[in-house]
């Protein structure tokens, strides 16, 4: 929702923000001790955030949810802009920063 939000406060020109969801189960320590086992590959992620970080083609994409390489739906709640106005106040009150409403 953060992220949301934020592409529509900066121009895209400027700096795009996209949410990502590099792999799933990756083996890292807290995936292996909790679930016990792996999906994705380290670099299965690594390329997927590379790619979104440096394809041409995605330079001035911004507001949207990646899952691995593709664009996909987020959660409903992302898309309310009332919860994302929301979330974004709360957040400015808990670190005190009122410049930047």
């Amino acid at each position: 929702m953060s992220g949301f939000e934020l592409a529509t406060r900066i121009p895209a020109g400027q700096v795009t923000v996209n949410s990502h969801h590099p792999a799933a189960y990756m083996p890292t320590k807290m995936v292996l001790q909790e679930v016990g086992h792996h999906i994705d590959s380290i670099e299965d992620g690594t390329a997927a955030t590379h790619r979104l970080i440096s394809d041409g083609a995605l330079a001035t994409t911004t507001g949207r949810f990646f899952d691995r390489t593709r664009e996909a739906r987020a959660d409903a709640q992302a898309y309310d802009t009332r919860a994302r106005a929301e979330l974004w106040q709360r957040s400015l009150g808990l670190v005190s920063h009122d410049d930047l409403t």
